[in-house]
């Protein structure tokens, strides 16, 4: 997939497009229906297909808040990419674009910009000056620019509409098996290995530490996980909290993945993490040889769960 960054690399001189437009913060079920119908309408009209996103959430520009969200814009474009889309434009999210009429976006970008065959959208899509673009409106443009539009509606998980604000919750609160209805896959992060403070090492766990800045973080605790360095598949613990047992360290959460049987150094690399279980909470013990026990313990339970005898 490739991808282009700003309106200012638009046109492209593309023979056409299936083009969707969203944030598509992680990627949930919902996001993977509308690019379903995309992948369909770019076969059936013979054009590539291509996603419209933010740099930033809308709602960042607009509230002034910025909240954090499920994936980071690194992370997206990975998501997206493996659904097989052939272009992605990532737009900034400016106070000029939110004031932009919707009839000058889709003059600008799915007209001229995109030479747009096919629009597919959400059924709650919203854009434009004062979020005046959605369906109905779209289908009009469509009729006088000539290119189809096509909506997918909501998609539901346990009785539930399926949506980022949701998932957002479900894992704020801890609920990952919920989220991983929704999200059609375990709850994941991806993270760049920064430096620390190498406490683990000294207890005979190195650990990566993640850079996850923006990104909404799991309750405090120790999990089960995978991970992906690279392409390569490892199981791992992953530890998120602020170091009680460290009175300097107390206060400043940290998430921590120990990579079972793995020895490179990977500082600067990109590490996604799955989590898949969690073992414990956080607690303050008295010494660091008391907390090494305790790791040790966690790294045999791991085992075991990935072994999956733990019913034995």
């Amino acid at each position: 997939m490739k991808t282009l960054f700003g309106l200012d690399k638009l046109p492209l001189g593309l023979p056409g497009s299936s083009v969707t437009l969203g944030v598509f913060d992680g990627l949930h079920r919902g996001h993977q229906a509308v690019i379903g119908r995309l992948l369909l309408m770019g076969r059936a009209h013979k054009v590539p297909t291509v996603a419209v996103t933010f740099r930033q959430h809308p709602g960042h520009t607009l509230n002034r808040r910025p909240a954090p969200l499920l994936t980071s814009l690194r992370y997206r474009l990975k998501l997206l990419e493996r659904q097989g889309l052939d272009l992605c434009v990532v737009l900034d999210f400016t106070q000029e674009l939110a004031e932009m009429p919707a009839e000058e976006f889709v003059r600008n970008v799915f007209v001229s910009g995109l030479k747009a065959k096919a629009v597919v959208v959400g059924f709650d899509c919203r854009f434009g000056r004062d979020r005046e673009g959605d369906v109905a409106f779209l289908a009009r443009q469509g009729e006088q620019f000539g290119f189809e539009v096509q909506s997918v509606g909501p998609v539901e998980a346990a009785g539930q509409k399926i949506s980022s604000t949701a998932i957002r919750r479900l894992v704020a609160d801890g609920d990952f098996e919920a989220a991983r209805a929704m999200l059609g896959r375990p709850y994941s992060v991806l993270g760049k290995v920064v430096g620390g403070s190498h406490r683990g090492t000294g207890l005979g766990f190195p650990t990566a530490n993640l850079d996850l800045r923006g990104v909404v973080v799991p309750p405090e605790g120790v999990y089960v996980a995978g991970a992906l360095v690279g392409t390569d598949e490892h199981q791992c613990l992953v530890s998120i909290g602020d170091r009680p047992t460290f009175a300097d360290e107390a206060g400043k959460v940290v998430v921590e993945v120990y990579l079972l049987d793995f020895e490179r150094q990977i500082y600067g690399q990109d590490v996604e993490v799955q989590l898949l279980g969690r073992i414990r909470g956080q607690r303050k013990y008295a010494s660091s040889e008391e907390l090494a026990g305790q790791m040790q313990r966690d790294l045999q339970y791991a085992r075991r769960y990935f072994a999956g005898d733990l019913e034995g």
